[in-house]
């Protein structure tokens, strides 16, 4: 699966708190295992996002990473980013959900929105 379907697989899924209250993930359920890898992989994933920031390529590294590292599969990634966001670095979470929202709107997550 090339970068950009990876990238949209993953902000497609990713959905703004319900109403701003819940936290959004892919399926509603986060496995046993799937916060076990988040859990895991909190401090380099949050790293990644301060050094980064939200952006294709970042996103494609934390997807590619945790479907080969984690075992996840493509459509699993989105609880495990989301839980991660939520839980230990939050100050992440408005631009996840913004970028999921220009996926959504057909710009893309280097889009700027004015």
């Amino acid at each position: 699966m090339d970068k950009n379907k990876v990238i949209a697989l993953l902000l497609l899924m990713v959905i703004g708190a319900f109403g701003g209250a819940a936290v959004a993930r892919a399926d509603g359920d986060l496995s046993a295992y799937e916060k076990y890898i988040g859990d895991e992989v909190h401090i380099s994933l949050c790293r990644l996002l301060d050094i980064g920031g939200t952006n294709d390529e970042t996103l494609a590294t934390i997807i590619t990473i945790l479907h080969d590292k984690g075992e996840l599969a493509w459509d699993d990634t989105p609880d495990v980013v989301n839980y991660v966001v939520q839980e230990y670095c939050p100050r992440h979470w408005d631009d996840l959900v913004a970028v999921g929202n220009r996926y959504r709107a057909g710009m893309t997550a280097n889009t700027k929105v004015a």
